[in-house]
């Protein structure tokens, strides 16, 4: 889609109403896309999900570092067992 917004200098309320004309096809069309099934969360909420990783990789009898315990920890984490 392709637009023309013509703007006139001296109409302060036009020269508003573009730029909220403008912001809008910017978050709509500009916005950045989510990744599938995109999990977020902040630092509190990180620093409890280490310590139920810990947890769970002891309860598993799985190394710590190994990928497979992080795998299966992040398969259970997107399920939301641990929500």
């Amino acid at each position: 889609m392709k637009m023309t917004l013509v703007i006139d200098s001296e109409d302060l309320d036009g020269i508003k109403d573009s730029f909220k004309i403008i912001k809008m096809m910017h978050d709509k069309y500009h916005a950045p896309v989510r990744q599938y099934n995109d999990r977020s969360f902040g630092k509190i909420r990180y620093i409890k999900l280490l310590r139920k990783y810990g947890k769970f990789a002891a309860d598993q009898d799985f190394d710590v570092n190994s990928l497979k315990a992080a795998k299966r920890f992040a398969d259970s984490l997107w399920a939301g067992d641990f929500d």
